[in-house]
C-alpha cells in the first residue's frame, strides 16, 4: 500500500508539473498523499494495530519520503518531456 502511495505521489507530481510551474504548491500537495495513505491503512482499512500504535511517527516519515519523491518527480519531469523517440 505504501509503495502504491509513493507511485501515486510521483505520478501526481509529474502530472501537475506538466500542467503548471508552481513548485511551492505542487510538492507539498503531492507529498500529502503519503500521510493520508498511512492514516487510511492505520484506522480505516484493514486497521493494522501496530500501525495504530506508531501512526504519528509513521506519518512524519511518510511526509518526508512523500516530499522526497515529489521533489524528485518535480525535477525529473523536464528531462522526461525532452526525450526523443
Amino acid at each position: 500500500m505504501m509503495m502504491l502511495a509513493l507511485a501515486a505521489t510521483l505520478i501526481l507530481t509529474i502530472y501537475l508539473r506538466q500542467r503548471s510551474q508552481l513548485g511551492l504548491v505542487i510538492i507539498p500537495l503531492a507529498a500529502l498523499l503519503m500521510p493520508l495513505a498511512i492514516l487510511f491503512s492505520a484506522f480505516i482499512y484493514p486497521g493494522d494495530p501496530e500501525l495504530q500504535e506508531w501512526w504519528l511517527m509513521a506519518v512524519g516519515v511518510g511526509l518526508f519520503f512523500g516530499g522526497l519523491i515529489a521533489s524528485f518527480g518535480y525535477f525529473i519531469t523536464p528531462m522526461l518531456g525532452n526525450r526523443l523517440p
